[in-house]
C-alpha cells in the first residue's frame, strides 16, 4: 500500500467532513462576491457539486464567468487560537450539466446522498446543478504546513477519498510508515546536572534567577536522543520527568532535507504533539518556563529572534519558526537569514511546540554554568554554588 502523507490525509478529511464552503465569484463589474454554499463531492468523476437557485446572485456570476473559488475551513473552537486552523482554497471551473443528462443525474445522486433533506429543492424549476472541476488549490494544514496542489493532484485525492469511504465515515489515521520510527527513549544526561537543578528547584532557587522565587517553575532540558522536564515550587522535592523527544533523533528521523520540506516539518510536529499530549497530564498548571541550553542552537535561535537578554517570548519563537516555514516552502534562506542545519530546525520546532501547546508565553534560557545562552551574561550565584558543590556537573 502506498503511504499517504499526513497532509493528504488531513485534506481528504477536511473536504469530506465539512459540508459548507465560501464560494467566491466575480460580478459583471468585476467586483469580488462571496456567498455560502453547501457542497457534495463526486468521487467517481472528481468534481464538487452544488445546487443553485436561479435567483441567487452567484448563479448569474457563474453563468457569465465560470471561474470560481471555494474556501473550506476547519471550524473555530471557543477560546482556542484561530491562526492555525486548517483550510483549503480551491480554484475551480464551473459547468452546468443539461437537465436529465447523465452528468445532472450523477450530480443529483451525490448531492442527495449527502443532503437528503434537499430533495424538495431538486424538484423546483429554478434550481440547477453546477459541477466544479478542480484546477488548483492552496492547502494550509496548520501553522508551518502550507502547500500548493495542481488539478491532477486534487482529482487523484478526491478519488482516493471516495475509495476510503470518507464521505460518510471519518477515517482513522493510518499507522506510521515502517521506515519512520519514533524517537528512542531519552539517554541519561551527562554528569548529574539534572539532580543538581532538581535540588535547586526544591530550594525554590531555579538557576535562571538571582534570588529565591515563589511559585512553580518548569525546567526543560532538550537532549540529543531524549529530554527531561523538571518542575518544583520550593516547598518539596522537585520531580524529574523523562520525555522521549530528542533533537538529534527528531532531525535524523524526519528531516531528510536541509532545510526540511513542509511535509517533513508536518510529520515531526505530529510526533512532538503526540509526545506532548502524554506529558500534559503530568505537568502542573501555572508554572514559569526555564531552559538549560547545552549547544549553540539556543544562541542561534536567540539571535534569529533578536533577543537582547535571556528572555525569549513565544511570539518571538513563532516569528523565527515562520521564517523556517517560508524557507521550507522555497523562499531563499538568505532572504530570511536562515543559517541552515537540521539540528537547529529540530530544536526550534520542539521549543515552539512545547511553548505553544503548554501555554508558556516566554522561556528564560541559561547555560549549565548560569550564563545567558545568547549573550554570555553574568554568572548566577546559585549556579556557582552547584558547580563547586557535590553536584557539580562533569567537565
Amino acid at each position: 500500500m502506498t503511504h499517504e502523507s499526513r497532509l493528504d490525509l488531513a485534506l481528504r478529511r477536511l473536504l469530506t467532513e465539512r459540508r459548507v464552503a465560501a464560494l467566491g465569484t466575480c460580478t459583471d463589474a468585476g467586483a469580488p462576491f462571496v456567498s455560502q454554499v453547501p457542497y457534495a463531492i463526486d468521487h467517481q468523476q472528481p468534481a464538487l457539486v452544488i445546487l443553485v437557485s436561479g435567483l441567487a446572485a452567484h448563479a448569474a456570476h457563474l453563468a457569465a464567468r465560470p471561474e470560481a473559488s471555494l474556501l473550506i475551513a476547519e471550524p473555530e473552537q471557543a477560546g482556542e487560537p484561530v491562526h492555525g486552523l486548517a483550510r483549503v482554497s480551491l480554484q475551480l471551473q464551473a459547468d452546468w450539466p443539461a437537465a436529465d443528462s447523465p452528468e445532472a443525474n450523477r450530480a443529483r445522486q451525490v448531492y442527495l446522498d449527502r443532503f437528503p433533506e434537499a430533495e424538495p429543492l431538486t424538484k423546483m424549476a429554478d434550481f440547477r446543478w453546477v459541477r466544479f472541476h478542480p484546477l488548483a488549490a492552496r492547502h494550509v494544514g496548520g501553522l508551518g504546513a502550507a502547500r500548493s496542489l495542481d488539478g491532477e493532484d486534487l482529482r487523484a485525492l478526491l478519488q482516493t477519498a471516495g475509495d476510503a469511504g470518507l464521505a460518510l465515515v471519518p477515517a482513522e489515521p493510518e499507522p506510521a510508515a515502517t521506515d519512520v520510527q519514533p524517537p528512542p527513549e531519552p539517554e541519561p544526561p551527562s554528569g548529574n546536572w539534572v539532580q543538581c537543578h532538581a535540588e535547586l528547584l526544591a530550594q525554590g532557587r531555579p538557576p535562571a534567577t538571582g534570588s529565591p522565587v515563589s511559585g512553580l517553575v518548569t525546567l526543560l532540558h532538550l537532549g540529543a536522543q531524549g529530554s527531561q522536564v523538571i518542575f518544583g515550587d520550593g516547598r518539596e522535592a522537585a520531580q524529574v520527568l523523562p520525555w522521549p523527544v530528542g533533537v538529534e533523533a527528531l532531525a535524523k528521523t524526519f528531516f531528510r532535507h536541509d532545510p526540511p520540506r513542509p511535509i517533513e516539518l508536518e510529520e515531526a510536529i505530529a510526533t512532538v504533539e503526540d509526545a506532548l499530549m502524554r506529558l500534559v497530564p503530568r505537568l502542573p498548571v501555572g508554572s514559569r518556563l526555564h531552559a538549560l541550553a547545552h549547544d549553540p542552537g539556543w544562541a542561534q535561535i536567540a539571535e534569529l529572534a533578536g533577543a537582547s537578554g535571556p528572555l525569549l517570548s513565544l511570539e518571538a519563537v513563532e516569528r523565527v519558526f515562520n521564517r523556517l516555514c517560508l524557507v521550507a516552502e522555497g523562499r531563499p534562506a538568505s532572504l530570511e537569514g536562515w543559517p541552515g542545519g537540521r539540528g537547529l530546525a529540530a530544536r526550534l520546532l520542539v521549543l515552539r511546540e512545547f511553548m505553544h501547546h503548554l501555554a508558556f508565553d516566554a522561556v528564560v534560557y541559561w547555560l549549565p554554568d548560569g550564563r545567558h545562552a545568547s549573550l554570555g551574561g553574568a554568572q548566577d550565584p546559585h549556579v556557582q554554588e552547584v558547580r563547586s558543590g557535590p553536584c557539580a556537573p562533569s567537565a
